[in-house]
């Protein structure tokens, strides 16, 4: 799911990203995943789906914010 870096903290020990949370429905925002290399980091988001293969899902968009602390001292 496609997210956007919103804000970092005057410390630098969080970030604010704005995503897509999925389609009220079929696809839900289910968390992040944090790697980093030394002084990189990757943020990955993940969705997950309850609804059985082949059925219909209504189209709209839902999106939100979230506040992630930082893997680093």
């Amino acid at each position: 799911m496609p997210w956007r870096l919103m804000d970092i903290s005057a410390d630098r020990q969080t970030i604010t990203v704005m995503f897509v949370a999925g389609d009220g429905s079929c696809t839900v925002h289910a968390g992040y995943h944090v790697e980093t290399e030394g002084s990189a980091m990757t943020l990955y988001e993940y969705s997950t789906s309850e609804v059985p293969a082949g059925q219909a899902c209504p189209a709209m968009l839902v999106c939100g914010t979230e506040t992630i602390r930082l893997p680093w001292p």
